[in-house]
Formats: structure tokens, sequence, C-alpha cells
């Protein structure tokens, strides 16, 4: 975890240990929580009735797979342990088709977020399996990690060798390729920023300048080439994860879009789901990906007719996630910068569009929709649905063809507000569409742009500097490669249902439910806490003294702010009313089922979906009161701003007669002092000079014209400047007829 200053063996020697005095117990996990998530250790505290640490909790670590492990006080009066201790008999009575004998023995509860065996004496073999699915778990589901917190350090401790130098190798192959794109990326900039800042200039201040400054080099077409397929690769090089799950096993792999079509045509027979994921937001490719998806299969799986919209009973929904700030500033330049300014390079560019595609018809159906629709099939065209979407960009909710997707129109990326956080300072909070198809025989698609973190915790910053494109492989940023870890061991061992529409469900509320700070026990301000701060300062400069131009910054701030708060709490009110709706769908799915559950003590789709809506209707309630907070606030402030306008009018009144007395004793004065002076000049009697008063006023008449018309034309330059350009438009005009 950030910021430790222990080794791992005194950082586990650290966990409590489970005893029946609750009160050790509670302290103990006190000080060990603060050790692994704050900056600066802590000393072991020592209890009275021992002057030793504490040291791991052996029973809890080992599970004993034939006797009864008492639980620590703070998990057993937890409501959530209480509930499905009650329930665990009786759901296990009805898989077996009779009613217990006799009360159940507390056994401990494993990790996962769907296995949850209490069970008697008698149950000797449920409690094994159960136990071995535990100790096979790869991650602990998201739902469970603060009970089981202990375990989410041991994680961190030690993690899989063969998967975390796997992981390294690919971010350094990675990161070597981008700092081969940084000097073509600067020097583009640089050219770009030199060309702007003349194309607002008038002419002769462009004349001038262009003399005075060197113009900077343009990249070769080769390395803008480069560049451009660094940021946006062609659409057959883009990278496709594909996961199956069967029952106690899944696998894992990574192809192309080019090869994709391969891939949903057919699973393992072993495979109950195979869950395909393709980076792209709406647009073209997303739309004739999504069909020869759907008609490649037999028919579609159940259908969501309440979580989905009228006539398209597929699950639609927006993420919110945190990218780098930087490489999304990155990648809007190229695309806008190569775009406008280098036509010769997007025509080039337009010959790459479909490099390495080897799918049997996707080019084909791209074709037809493009003809179809009018839109284009140019390389930029297609490129934009690698980006995500500012807060202010994109859509609602709902049923979006083609012509929905991103359209970016400058360079321009917005100040967030939420920036100003020390924790957020690198962050970029971004919007995305996420929609998933699924089909009968299993297989499921979701399409999405490079989803960026969304684990919150105080790695945020680690985590930015990876690519968009691996953020996959770690599970403690992504939640899609949290998801494939948490059953990359079990498979659908652990699901409560064995089909793609649980899974889908599960997948659904786990990237929803995002971003939070739960993974890593809340060690990281969340994003109501990050926008508190700022609030409670912009609360607090309302009543600074005043100065010129202040007010003006501080309302932009407070619209800044609000627009953000106002944005991210309709997402918010849009994931609560997609969860209430999606669980009318999951309830009937239940009450029709006739199958027997595949792991009947596991949480079902509505149990998750209970979960989620409870993540997000705690943070959509603090979000809202605090948006109506900074409302308040802000109107407060113009009340504020008002008064000092009437007293700071006064004292202009004050001021104004004053001036209006000195005005009035210079107006009686001026002239006379005027005429005194030039009636009273006597250039004769100036030593050693023979000039006239006709010489005076050549001279000193011309140069004084001068000053003034140098004068006028500097105070009126940008009227005359607009005048100037508005007649070489009518110019231009006149010659077009």
């Amino acid at each position: 975890m950030g910021g430790r200053h222990n080794s791992d063996s005194s950082i586990i020697s650290r966990i409590p240990t489970v005893r029946e005095d609750s009160e050790d117990v509670e302290l103990s996990h006190i000080v060990w929580r603060a050790q692994t998530t704050t900056a600066f250790p802590i000393p072991p505290l020592r209890s009275q009735s021992d002057t030793s640490t504490t040291s791991a909790p052996s029973q809890l670590e080992r599970g004993r797979e034939d006797s009864a492990v008492s639980l620590p006080a703070y998990q057993r009066r937890d409501p959530a342990y209480q509930r499905r201790d009650s329930l665990a008999p009786s759901l296990l009575a009805k898989a077996r088709g009779s009613s217990p004998a006799r009360s159940p023995t507390r056994v401990p509860l494993t990790s996962d977020d769907s296995c949850r065996t209490l069970v008697n004496d008698s149950e000797g073999s449920d409690i094994v399996a159960a136990n071995k699915i535990a100790k096979e778990q790869n991650a602990i589901a998201t739902d469970e990690k603060l009970l089981d917190f202990h375990k989410v350090v041991a994680s961190n401790l030690e993690p899989d060798p063969e998967q975390e130098a796997q992981r390294r190798v690919n971010l350094d192959a990675q990161r070597e390729a981008l700092n081969q794109q940084q000097p073509t990326l600067k020097a583009l900039r640089e050219w770009a920023n030199y060309e702007g800042k003349f194309a607002k200039a008038g002419p002769v201040r462009t004349l001038f300048s262009r003399l005075w400054h060197e113009a900077p080099s343009v990249p070769s077409e080769e390395k803008l080439i480069s560049l451009a397929h660094h940021y946006f690769k062609p659409r057959g090089h883009i990278r496709v994860e594909v996961c199956d799950f069967g029952d106690g096993r899944a696998e894992h792999f990574t192809t192309t879009l080019g090869e994709v079509q391969r891939c949903w045509q057919e699973k393992p027979d072993w495979a109950s789901v195979r869950w395909i994921h393709v980076p792209l937001s709406i647009g073209l490719i997303h739309s004739s990906v999504e069909d020869l998806f759907l008609h490649a299969g037999p028919s579609v799986g159940k259908q969501f007719k309440h979580g989905g919209q009228p006539g398209w009973p597929y699950l639609t929904t927006q993420t919110l996630s945190v990218h780098s700030r930087e490489h999304f500033k990155e990648a809007r330049d190229v695309f806008m910068l190569l775009k406008s300014k280098f036509p010769s390079i997007s025509a080039k560019l337009d010959k790459t569009t479909f490099e390495g595609d080897n799918n049997k018809n996707l080019y084909d159906d791209i074709v037809w929709r493009a003809d179809h629709l009018g839109t284009s099939m140019r390389f930029w065209d297609l490129a934009e649905s690698d980006m995500s979407w500012q807060l202010a960009e994109g859509v609602g909710l709902g049923m979006c063809g083609p012509h929905s997707g991103l359209k970016p129109v400058d360079r321009h990326i917005d100040e967030q507000m939420l920036t100003r956080h020390p924790f957020y300072r690198k962050a970029q909070l971004v919007r995305d569409p996420f929609r998933c198809f699924h089909r009968a025989d299993g297989c499921l698609l979701t399409l999405g742009p490079a989803t960026g973190v969304n684990y919150l915790e105080r790695r945020l910053e680690k985590f930015l500097q990876e690519p968009p494109e691996s953020i996959f492989d770690n599970k403690d940023a992504s939640a899609l490669g949290q998801v494939w870890q948490t059953f990359s061991k079990t498979g659908t061992s652990t699901w409560h249902q064995d089909t793609v529409e649980w899974f889908l469900v599960y997948l659904m509320t786990e990237i929803e439910a995002t971003p939070h700070t739960i993974s890593q026990g809340n060690n990281a301000p969340s994003i109501h806490q990050g926008y508190q701060v700022i609030v409670k300062d912009l609360k607090r400069r309302r009543f600074d003294k005043w100065q010129r131009y202040e007010s003006i910054k501080l309302v932009r701030d407070y619209i800044t702010c609000t627009d953000e708060l106002t944005l991210i709490v309709q997402m918010y009110a849009q994931k609560v009313d997609f969860f209430s709706r999606l669980k009318k769908d999951c309830q009937q799915f239940e009450a029709e089922e006739t199958k027997t559950p595949n792991n009947p003590l596991g949480k079902s789709a509505v149990a998750r979906i209970d979960w989620a809506v409870g993540v997000v209707e705690e943070e959509y309630v603090i979000l809202e009161a605090m948006l109506q907070d900074l409302k308040i606030s802000m109107s407060a402030l113009f009340q504020l701003r008002s008064i000092e306008q009437n007293e700071l009018a006064v004292v202009a009144d004050s001021q104004n007669k004053a001036i209006l007395v000195f005005t009035g004793v210079t107006i009686v004065f001026l002239p006379l002092s005027f005429f005194t002076s030039y009636y009273g000049m006597n250039l004769r009697g100036i030593a050693n000079t023979s000039k006239t008063e006709n010489y005076f006023w050549a001279v000193c008449g011309t140069v004084g014209f001068f000053l003034v018309l140098v004068t006028v034309l500097i105070a009126f330059r940008h009227k005359l400047e607009l005048l100037f350009r508005r007649t070489m438009s009518d110019e231009g005009e006149e010659d077009n007829v």
C-alpha cells in the first residue's frame, strides 16, 4: 500500500489476532489499519494484558476445514454477517431438498462475493469444497474487501509474481514507445502554438513578429504518421480482451479487432460464458461490431425489458472514471492538430485505416453502413471513437446511434475544479458510454473506450502514468480487470447462476459503482470528499477583502464547480434509476428460473444490485446536498457583492463631487494659463538663435501631430484590425462571386 515504511513481515505481524477479547481485537485492528494506510508508521500498540505485539490471524488465514472458528468481535456485530448466518441453513436445505437437522456451526467466511458456506459437522465435504475455493481465490470481490481487508493487505504484499512480472514487461515496452513519441509531440505543439499566436494577431504585428522570431520546424511526415498511430491505432490493431469462464476454470487472452470475428463465432465447450471487451466508443465501427456479433449467434439472451430501452433490450449506461490529464490532452492535441493542419498526412493515414483487418465481413458492413448513414470512413472520423468524453460532452443514457459519438471541435480541455485538490492534481474526470450485448449461447460483448482508473487509492498518480490500453491488467485500478481477476481461478464455481445474464449484472454493478475508495479500505479521498474541500475553500473566499477582478474569478470558480457537480449528480441519478429498472428484470428472471442455482449460497444478481445501489445512493445523496449548498452559497455571494457595490457607489459619489469642484477650477484657469504661456513666448529673446515663430510651429506642430496620430492608432488598434479583416473578407466574397 502507498506510503509504507515497514517490511512485509512487520506489517503481517501487526494484523490482529482473532480473540474473544473484543476490546483488544478492536484496538489492535485500529493500529494495524493505521499502519497500513497512512504515510507514517505508528509504533506497535501493547495491551495491558499482553506485552507482545499482535500477531497474524492464524485461524482466519488458515481457515480450518473441519472445526469451527469464532469471528472477531467487530465482524460478529456486523448485521450482514448475522443476516447471512440466519439465511444459510434454509438456503442449504432448499438446495438439498430437505430441512436442516440442527443449527450449523460457524466456520470462516470465504473472501469471495458469492461463496458463503456455513455448515454443520455432518457437512464436511461442503466445508472442504468451500475452503478449497477460498484458497484458490485470486482476488477479493469489491463488496467484501472491507470485511476481509487483511487479505487485501496480504495480496498487496505478495502479488502473483508471474502476472506482476509480465505486467511490468508490458508497461516498460509501452512507456518506451511513449518516450520515443514525446520529441515529435513537443515539436508539433511548439509549431501549433507559434502559428496560433499569429493567427489572432493583426497584419502589422504578425509581420514584425515573424521578422524577429524564428518559426519552429515541423516534424517530418514519417514522424507525424508514427505519432498518429501511437495514440490512434489502425482499426485492425486495436487490442481486444477475451475471457472464458467455466466450472472451476477460466482463461484470458488478448487479440485484435482485426481478428475479433473469430472469437464470437464460437466458444470453448467447457466455457459457460465468453466475455469479449472491445475498447470502442459510439461510432460507425461500434455499430458494425455489435450488429455482426448479434447476428453471429443463435439468438439473443434474456431480454432486459426494464433495464434496456423500449425496443432495445440491451444494457447501456455511462461510466465515470479518472484519466491522466496530461495523456488526455496529448491525445486531443494529436487528433485536432493532425486532422485540421496536415491534409497530406490525413490522406496517407486514410490508407492505413483498416490495416490488420482479417475479419470476414466487418469491412463490407462498415462500407454499407457509412453509405447508409452518409458518413465518412476516413481515419480521423473513425478514430473519434477512441477518445473519452469530458464531463460537458456526450449525450445522456439511451439508444445511441453512430451519429451520437464524440465530435471534438478544438484542443480545449476543461479546467476542472477537482484538480485543485492535491490528490487529484494530475487527474481528469471523464465519462464514457458502456454498452453490453449478450446472446443465448453465453457470449457477451462489451464496448466502451479504454477506461481510466476506477478505484481511487493512494497510488492514483502511479496508476495514471500507466498507458490506458494496459490498465485492464491492473486489478487495483480497473473495474474490468478486477472482474476478470475475481474469477480467474474459480471460474463459474462461485456464481449463483452460471449464466451470461448473471455475469452481465455482476459486471454492470462493479463498473457502475465506481469510482470509489473501497478497494484499499478508504485510504484516499473520494470524489465527494475532494469536492468538499473545494466547496469549503470557495465559501471561505466569499469573505476575503475586495480586490479588483477577484470577484469575477470567484464567480467563475463557483459557476465551474456548480456545472461539474450538476453533471456528476445527474449521472448518479441516472445510475440509481438504471439499477432500479435492472432490478425488476433480475427479479423476473429469478421468478421464472427453473434450473437449480449453480451455487445456492452465492450472491444473486438482485443482491449484487442492492449492494451497488447502496454505494451509488450514498454518493448521490452527499453530492446532491453539496450541490444545493453550493448554489445557496453562490446566491449569498451575489448578495454580499451587491452590498459591497452599493458601498463603493457611495464612496465613488463623494469622490465625483470633489472631482467636479476640481474640474470647475480647471475650466476657469486652463485657458488663462494657455494664452499667457503662448503670448509670453519670445523666440528672438533666446540667445544664439535666429529661428522665427514659423519655424517653431513647423517643427513642434509636425511632431505633435504624429504623436497624436500614433496615440490614436494604438488606442483604437482593435477596432481598426476588425475593420481591416471585415474589408478583406468582403473583398474575398466579391472575388468568389
